[in-house]
């Protein structure tokens, strides 16, 4: 939604809020309590931001060189 169809992070994740307890926050390999929490609607945020600072245009992307 945030990429081809032009949505705020905001409103892509507005679908998904509905069910957000049941997706759980990424965490690294280290051992105990997790010092942070990364959750679905950061990643949206990051990307929503990435496109308007001109970081990331998927016509240009180049997945091979990545």
């Amino acid at each position: 939604m945030i990429i081809v169809l032009k949505r705020s992070a905001i409103e892509a994740w507005s679908v998904f809020e509905p069910y957000a307890k049941k997706f759980t926050p990424y965490r690294d390999a280290i051992m105990g309590a997790c010092p942070y929490k990364c959750t679905n609607e950061h990643c949206l945020n990051g990307l929503d931001l990435a496109i308007k600072l001109g970081w990331y245009d998927y016509k240009t992307f180049d997945v091979v060189e990545y």
